[in-house]
């Protein structure tokens, strides 16, 4: 009896930190970076070098270079000092939106953040510095729930719903051996 009770003991640990693991592993993956930005100078691609932003754009900033838009709307959601040794560049910032929002980037010249254009469009830049993306928010779903972007399902419900059915049937087995 006790050496089964030390192998279901080992059975429930085993299969507990599967469902952990698994919980995670039905999580969609997500893409590395949320914005990819395409670099094209007459036609040809151009390969881009980027650091940490020097510069930070900040929601408010945003905000402030878009008429009616209050900093609780935007979010940041990439900046990055961009080099090229070829210019003029055309670059888009491909990102994917969700219905009721609007993505723009901005430009530090100058001494300040200036807004240059939407996202998934070119924009000709004859000089490179800080970029940000920022996102604005313009509406939310009639559910009022959040209106991020959906990653996947986590899969938490069934690998809960596995660890019950095989807890309950280690539960069964050494209820029926104890009855032998």
């Amino acid at each position: 009896m006790k050496k089964m009770l030390k192998v279901m003991t080992i059975f429930t640990v085993l299969t507990l930190l599967l469902t952990m693991v698994t919980g995670t592993v039905f999580a969609a993956g997500s893409k590395s970076d949320v914005v990819e930005v395409e670099a094209k100078a007459d036609g040809a691609d151009v390969e881009l070098s980027y650091a940490d932003a020097s510069v930070e754009l900040t929601a408010k900033i945003a905000a402030s270079k878009i008429d009616g838009a209050k900093e609780e709307e935007m979010d940041v959601i990439w900046q990055k000092d961009i080099t090229s040794k070829t210019l003029p560049v055309d670059l888009t910032f491909k990102v994917s939106l969700d219905k009721g929002q609007e993505g723009y980037v901005y430009h530090y010249t100058d001494g300040d953040w200036q807004l240059v254009g939407k996202v998934n469009a070119s924009i000709t830049f004859s000089s490179l510095s800080p970029v940000g993306v920022a996102v604005r928010t313009v509406s939310s779903d009639s559910s009022g729930g959040d209106t991020s972007p959906k990653t996947g399902d986590s899969g938490l419900l069934l690998s809960l719903a596995s660890f019950a059915i095989v807890m309950g049937g280690a539960v069964a087995g050494i209820s029926f051996r104890k009855k032998d």
